[in-house]
């Protein structure tokens, strides 16, 4: 018998919105991690006008979140980086600066790993290849004083 064109569309269609429904609609029904934790309760909320909340307006306006990522993922990879991410890290976040790609180290616990030091953090943003001769990441160098300041404040608020 042959499968007839009508009966293939049905099918495909059938498979692809059962696809849809187990990809995006259950997850959406999940809420469990979705409450603000401790995390983003203590470590995660800025008032505004401060200098952390400055240098997160720089971090996101230099495009510092298009090479880092802020989200310590559960595989292999992450195990060190800090505890695995939810959504309730993020709750006051907005814009949620997760990231998409990482090229740099990922900062979501970076002030909280073992051999930060926050008095590196200035001069390694104004010239990254001194200490890393390999470094990718580009020189922010032209920032004012205070711009690195707050900067470095808000890359020591990531614990």
């Amino acid at each position: 018998r042959y499968v007839t064109w009508k009966r293939l569309i049905r099918g495909v269609t059938a498979v692809w919105i059962s696809a849809l429904v187990f990809s995006v609609g259950l997850p959406l029904l999940d809420t469990t991690d979705r409450d603000p934790t401790l995390l983003a309760d203590t470590a995660r909320t800025y008032e505004a006008g401060s200098a952390a909340a400055i240098g997160r307006n720089l971090y996101i306006a230099q495009g510092c979140a298009e090479c880092h990522s802020q989200e310590v993922r559960p595989v292999g990879t992450d195990v060190g980086l800090g505890t695995v991410s939810i959504a309730g890290d993020y709750a006051y976040e907005d814009p949620v600066l997760r990231g998409t790609i990482r090229f740099g180290p990922d900062l979501m616990h970076v002030a909280g790993r073992e051999g930060f030091t926050p008095d590196a953090i200035a001069p390694h943003l104004q010239d990254p290849r001194d200490a890393r001769s390999w470094s990718n990441m580009p020189s922010y160098s032209y920032l004012s004083q205070s711009d690195l300041d707050a900067l470095t404040i808000y890359i020591q608020t990531l614990r």
